[in-house]
């Protein structure tokens, strides 16, 4: 019995280590999903930072005040521009293409979007000197880093985290993410050093950025700034749909549904797959040996009995 309870305890051991092996060496995988170049009709800047070449997408030239957008995830900036157009027509708008999306060079990174953030804020203020930032999901990282690092007159910020670092222990309990997440987007840790007039939206029912870790960072004590924090009862803002896809017959759903796991979800198919072919073989392990070994005693008990009852046998 003791001998089963340990090689249970091994292998639990083992599908421990090896999940959290697998989600240390590909956890950018799980953070950042590029978006692939987008062909479109919008002035580009091309913001030339650490041998990397990065896509800007820039709206309303000319104007005297500046905005710069940093977006989610998954998210392809371009699918805004109108937005922006109509929403901010007094600023010129530059919608930043992190590395790796929209065709940027070279691969995201936290340490790589701060320091593009940084770049792209004093090329822009070689033309603007009044400059406000916006940051959604992910991109709000980059906002609160900028606002912490740059004079920044204003700053909106979408669906925030506290940090990933929060996040990720929060969707990982039982894996110590301190440790193994590389990039952890620390925002709560920089709110001191902001003094930009910032707004906070919050979804009420967000999946991806859950609403308590938005909360935290909005009340947060040491926030040196002027706050405001409006609830938005909304699904999930930080995600981005691409278009407005009309439910068709079973066949077009399939296509759809077999397009978005082996494309854009492809990676956490093949993760849930390995997980299971790792929990599978585990459980027939674990289901067989013990048997065996519980066979081998019973025998083993039985010759001994054996042996007694011939040795008895032998006295009388």
């Amino acid at each position: 019995m003791k001998s089963k309870t340990l090689d249970s305890m091994i292998y639990i051991l083992l599908i421990y280590l090896i999940a959290g092996a697998v989600l240390f060496f590909y956890q950018r995988k799980l953070i950042y999903f590029p978006t692939g170049k987008i062909h479109h009709s919008y002035e580009l800047l091309k913001l030339e930072n650490e041998k990397e070449t990065l896509e800007v997408i820039v709206l309303n030239s000319g104007k005297d005040e500046a905005l710069l957008y940093f977006g989610g995830n998954a998210e392809a900036v371009v699918h805004n521009s109108d937005d922006f157009l109509t929403a901010f027509p007094q600023h010129t708008v530059y919608l930043l293409n992190y590395r790796g999306y929209g065709g940027s060079s070279g691969q995201p990174t936290e340490k790589g979007i701060y320091s593009d953030a940084l770049s792209l804020f004093d090329k822009v203020q070689e033309k603007q000197a009044i400059i406000s930032v916006m940051g959604r999901s992910l991109g709000s990282g980059a906002a609160t880093y900028l606002a912490s690092k740059r004079p920044v007159e204003k700053m909106v910020l979408v669906s925030p985290y506290d940090s990933i670092k929060s996040v990720a222990q929060n969707k990982f309990p039982i894996y110590p993410m301190f440790l193994l997440l590389k990039d952890k987007y620390d925002s709560i840790g920089r709110v001191k050093e902001i003094q930009a007039k910032t707004i906070i939206l919050i979804a009420e029912n967000d999946e991806v950025i859950p609403k308590k870790h938005s909360l935290r960072l909005s009340l947060c004590p040491v926030f040196g700034i002027i706050l405001t924090v409006l609830i938005a009862a909304v699904g999930s803002p930080t995600v981005i749909q691409e278009a407005n896809i009309p439910i068709g017959d079973a066949a077009d759903n399939t296509k759809l549904l077999g397009e978005a796991l082996f494309s854009k979800q492809v990676f956490s198919v093949e993760l849930t797959a390995l997980l299971l072919t790792v929990a599978v073989v585990g459980a027939v392990v674990l289901s067989t040996r013990p048997k065996g070994l519980l066979i081998s005693t019973s025998e083993e008990q039985g010759d001994d009995v054996l042996d007694d009852e011939l040795e008895e046998t032998g006295k009388e």
